[in-house]
């Protein structure tokens, strides 16, 4: 059986046995007319008996509570850092993106079609998960434009293989690293 808040004129009560108590009645009587009826909200005599719909946002919300102590989790070890452009975001250093409002992870979109890199959609706008990565957790000390994978493996988003470049050290780069895969 549910849980139930019972609302009468003499008050609130959220067990079956305190409300049987006020009104004289055993909370067995109470029981077999709540399951006699199969709406929400009934009236017994002149107590009104509200059935708590609350299994489904329970959960939720002790689902949203497990993520955002996980989060906590990364934030308290140095794992975590909050968006610049978006203060209701963080990002994790595992690539992860959560939002603060809904206690919820995003989902990461995986590289597709001409898209080569992870992505994010935070408001409508999309984010490239390396670049997110960068500004949170690599130290851009030039102001360079460009965030840079070592290795040139675009959906390789370790902290490691992340550094900031130019447009030329890219260029450079990307020759490099052919060099090095065709021989």
């Amino acid at each position: 059986m549910g849980k139930y808040k019972i609302q009468t004129p003499k008050g609130l009560f959220l067990t079956l046995k305190e409300a049987g108590d006020a009104f004289g009645v055993t909370k067995d009587m109470i029981r077999q007319r709540i399951k006699n009826k199969r709406k929400k909200d009934f009236y017994y005599s002149n107590i009104r008996i509200r059935k708590f719909d609350d299994t489904r946002k329970s959960i939720e919300n002790r689902k949203r509570a497990t993520q955002l102590e996980e989060y906590n989790h990364y934030e308290r070890t140095g794992d975590a850092c909050n968006i610049p452009q978006e203060p209701r975001y963080g990002v994790t250093s595992d690539g992860m993106v959560f939002n603060f409002e809904t206690c919820r992870w995003l989902t990461i979109s995986k590289p597709k079609g001409k898209v080569l890199y992870f992505r994010v959609n935070i408001k409508n706008t999309v984010y490239y998960l390396h670049r997110l990565l960068a500004e949170a957790f690599c130290p851009n000390l030039n102001n360079d434009p460009w965030v840079l994978h070592e290795d040139d493996i675009k959906t390789n988003n370790s902290l490691d293989n992340l550094f900031w470049g130019t447009e030329l050290d890219n260029s450079l780069d990307r020759f490099k690293n052919k060099k090095k895969r065709n021989s």
